[in-house]
């Protein structure tokens, strides 16, 4: 009967400390994962979640200045007005499609008599899509920038009719066809509101093909040698742009080159500072200061209730 007894006491010894062996395994396993790695992970999506980029409105320009074309002829100031839609891709970087029509005139007086010997007049029509590059988009000192600085680059078409007078062709017209192009841009805009701004921009364009050098009409150098130009025709567009930003603003923030990508944190950073200090005074000397203390008059040393 001792036996017996001995034998189950001792089997169910055996199984208790397996299964507090066992408890104790799995406890040590839970304590041995760091615990800061699950949480960062799930900080970070925290983080990413709660500030994805903006959705954001586009911008609408009109565009009007001053065109010239650089070509065989002097050129003479002339204008050309225009119209472009841009929208941001992130804080850097937006695309911009712009359509431009400009007059180009030019007129050479190379006699004593003051005869013109070349001139031309040429209506120009194009459309071109930019990249554009916001260069002062790392300047986080403000929740909205009061400025935009950016540089373009792109490529496009055009066509245009030009009616010409040189020294073998007295009166001459010609329309080309499709013809590419590429441009490079630069500007400066300043904000108004958050719905308008204004720039000051410049772009040029150069024309490739068998166009090139026929916008101003003139194909050949002076005299009836039939060489061709030294370089093709290039057009300089000086504008004042007037630019609008349309959206919804209850859903939809500013273009994103003019926002602060930090500006959340900016903002959290200003609550914190805004925030009432916790006084640590305690003024009934209980234990629990007076932020926490429910009993503002319990005696000394008999800690009050939170």
């Amino acid at each position: 009967m001792f036996t017996h007894n001995t034998k189950t006491m001792t089997k169910r010894f055996f199984l208790l400390s397996l299964l507090c062996i066992f408890a104790g395994f799995t406890s040590l396993s839970a304590q041995g994962t760091p615990p800061e790695e699950k949480p960062a992970k799930e900080k970070t999506k925290q983080a990413a979640s709660s500030a994805p980029t903006p959705k954001n409105m586009f911008e609408v320009g009109i565009n009007g200045g001053l065109s010239m074309l650089g070509g065989d002829v002097k050129p003479l100031p002339s204008y050309g007005i225009g119209i472009h839609v841009r929208k941001a891709l992130d804080y850097i970087f937006s695309l911009r499609g712009d359509f431009l029509l400009a007059k180009l005139k030019g007129a050479d007086e190379t006699t004593a008599q003051q005869v013109l010997d070349r001139e031309f007049e040429t209506d120009w029509k194009s459309g071109t899509v930019f990249g554009v590059l916001s260069l002062n988009s790392l300047h986080w000192n403000k929740p909205v920038r009061s400025t935009n600085i950016y540089v373009m680059v792109g490529g496009g078409g055009n066509s245009y009719n030009v009616e010409y007078q040189s020294e073998t062709v007295r009166k001459g017209t010609f329309k080309s066809g499709f013809s590419p192009h590429m441009a490079l841009g630069a500007g400066l805009s300043v904000r108004a509101s958050n719905r308008i701004n204004i720039g000051l921009e410049q772009q040029v364009f150069a024309i490739f093909g068998s166009n090139a050098d026929l916008v101003d009409g003139i194909f050949f150098d002076k005299g009836q040698t039939q060489e061709k130009s030294i370089f093709r025709d290039v057009l300089s567009f000086t504008n004042l742009t007037i630019n609008f930003n349309l959206g919804n603003p209850a859903t939809q923030s500013e273009p994103l080159y003019w926002i602060n990508p930090l500006e959340t944190v900016m903002n959290d950073i200003e609550a914190l500072k805004n925030r009432p200090e916790v006084s640590l005074e305690d003024a009934d000397q209980d234990g629990v200061i007076d932020a926490l203390d429910q009993e503002l008059s319990t005696p000394g040393g008999s800690n009050g209730r939170y």
